[in-house]
This record gives structure tokens, sequence and C-alpha cells, in this order.
């Protein structure tokens, strides 16, 4: 499972219905440096209040995307998981 200080992951996307068709993207970043030894890019988080600002305020959208993600942190629910 991956948090963001301890707080569940919320993740910054595009919606559109498309021909009667629910159609809707994850966005993704470069890799902040929790995520860089694993892999080249990571879905784009949000922390809860900036929900609001990514979904109404066109300017903060646009900020949003320009920033490093905050980092994530890793529980293994398995044992097979890990950064390390």
């Amino acid at each position: 499972m991956f948090t963001v200080s301890g707080s569940p992951l919320w993740l910054a996307g595009i919606y559109d219905c498309v021909d009667d068709v629910k159609c809707f993207v994850i966005l993704t970043t470069a890799p902040n440096a929790s995520v860089s030894k694993i892999h080249d890019r990571m879905p784009l988080t949000l922390l809860r209040d900036e929900i609001r600002p990514w979904l109404t305020d066109p300017e903060a959208a646009l900020a949003l995307l320009a920033r490093v993600p905050a980092p994530l942190y890793c529980q293994a629910q398995d044992g097979q998981l890990t950064f390390e």
C-alpha cells in the first residue's frame, strides 16, 4: 500500500464522456526521489487539500502539474513490495 504522509493517495486525472463512453486517464509525471529507483514515471499525486483546486482552478491545476509530488511511503501487504 502506498501513502503520502500516512494519508490515502489521490491521483490527478482527466475524465470525459466520448460517444457515451466514460473515459479517464491518470496523469503521470517524472518520479520523485521515493519512486525513481523503481520506475521512470509516477502518478501525479494530490494531497487532500489540493483536490478542489485541481478540479476548479485552472491556474492551481497548472501549478500542481509543475510541482514535484510528495514522497510516497510503501507498506507491504504481503511482504513482497518494497523500495529496497
